[in-house]
């Protein structure tokens, strides 16, 4: 009996021909209607965190906690670990060898943010939240450096303030920056201050950034080593596909495009789904920022009023955030990214190249400074030209956050994000004055 005549053969044959011409219609067709419909978990963001040495632990009576721990090294942090923040409704993972940091939601148990280093290039990992620079013109050896990429040196961290009675402990973490050798790394050191609370679903996220060359701390400086862009981003799962937004100045069709009042889908075609014009900043920005998974969880990024949101006793340098994104991420997987700049030389005041492009640039900048109590400086400014920059958002996770058919966030979910920025003006002037103060002690040093 030749082999084809055999029935087993023939059954054998038959089971692989349909695999090759089902597997390809599976992954262009019925593949993306499941994952649309039924998304599956990222790639996995952080691997075991094991228990190490405690660190800190305060309860409250209504059954609210904050517990601080180090953890063993592992893999993604072979030197210095983890520092692990903790309460009931999350986890906060940070890595003290790489600069940056995971959320665990506890309530939907899983990472709502993105680890995937398959791509090994600081431009396209995605890595949870860290901080990058940027150089435009391409002087730099590292055009574009990633603190969770290019730090060689890690972070260093200290409990900086407690409130035993109402639950609250602040975190400081210093040291996040990137490689520095002759011709590659940028002068510019960050803090992140976490603030944590005990028994709400809410943390702060406070940063100070330090040029260290307008500062004084470098010398001789070094033009390619200053940067002309800071971002930092949060890289979400892709369950994350919807937003709102609440507040903001959206009177001036100037500006751009109009604020999402309503639930919206993210676009999956555009890089940038929403982003403001060159001529924005931060005191236009919405109050709140909600991107989440319509059927599922969501996380809200808030923008307090004051000083960490604009600076006004410095007038038109006070500005702190210039630029808010929401990019839509194909590579290596698909993600969301949420993404500030704190400096930025093509936003707003800092903005030469549309300032020479458009004739009205500079009427509207006129228009915009007068409407703001801020004097126009009469022309654009050096986006290198600042010492300081601070800025916070309070960050809320949120389960179940809309009704499937509804086309607003209820009043009960903006509500629990306005009581996060009313419980971060409590505490605002301490981080201050902790910025303020690492800032002093550098310098002194």
């Amino acid at each position: 009996m030749t082999p084809f005549r055999n029935p087993y053969i023939k059954l054998i044959i038959i089971a692989i021909l349909i695999t090759i011409v089902a597997l390809p219609f599976y992954n262009a067709v019925f593949s993306i209607w499941v994952a649309e419909w039924w998304p599956t978990s990222s790639i996995p963001s952080t691997p075991t965190i094991q228990w190490s040495e405690d660190i800190y632990s305060l309860a409250t009576e209504d059954n609210g906690y904050i517990h601080i721990w180090k953890s063993r090294t592992n893999s993604r942090a072979p030197e210095k670990g983890w520092l692990v923040a903790e309460n009931p409704f999350y986890k906060i993972n940070i890595n003290l060898d790489h600069s940056y940091y995971m959320i665990f939601d506890k309530e939907r148990n899983k990472d709502i943010l993105v680890y995937d280093d398959t791509v090994k290039s600081g431009m396209n990992m995605l890595i949870g939240c860290a901080l990058g620079f940027c150089d435009h013109d391409g002087d730099n050896a590292i055009q574009y450096a990633t603190t969770a990429f290019h730090d060689t040196d890690g972070i260093e961290y200290k409990i900086v303030y407690e409130d035993r009675d109402r639950g609250f402990v602040l975190i400081d973490t210093e040291g996040w920056d990137t490689t520095l050798t002759e011709d590659e790394g940028y002068d510019v050191e960050a803090e992140v201050i976490f603030g944590i609370f005990a028994n709400k679903p809410y943390f702060i996220n406070a940063v100070e950034h330090t040029n260290l060359q307008r500062m004084g701390y470098v010398f001789p400086l070094n033009p390619i080593k200053d940067p002309d862009e800071i971002v930092q981003s949060w890289i979400l799962i892709d369950e994350y596909r919807y937003t709102s937004m609440k507040g903001g100045d959206n009177a001036n069709a100037d500006w751009g495009l109009p604020i999402w009042y309503n639930i919206t889908p993210i676009s999956r075609t555009e890089r940038k789904p929403w982003h403001i014009g060159s001529a924005a900043f931060s005191k236009m920005f919405p109050e709140h920022i909600l991107l989440g998974d319509k059927l599922g969880g969501g996380i809200i990024f808030s923008l307090p009023e004051g000083k960490f949101r604009f600076d006004d006793s410095l007038g038109v340098y006070g500005d702190q955030i210039p630029g808010e994104f929401i990019i839509n991420v194909e590579k290596p997987q698909k993600a969301i990214a949420f993404t500030v700049n704190p400096v930025n030389e093509l936003l707003f005041f800092y903005d030469l190249e549309d300032f020479n492009t458009f004739d009205s640039y500079e009427d509207l900048m006129v228009r915009t400074c007068e409407k703001y109590d801020l004097v126009y400086p009469n022309g654009t400014i050096d986006a290198h030209d600042w010492m300081t920059k601070r800025y916070a958002y309070v960050i809320t996770l949120k389960d179940k956050w809309c009704d499937v058919n509804a086309e607003q966030v209820s009043d009960e979910i903006w509500t629990s994000a306005d009581q996060g920025i009313a419980d971060f003006y409590s505490y605002q002037e301490i981080i201050s004055k902790t910025m303020e103060e690492t800032s002093s002690r550098a310098l002194a040093q």
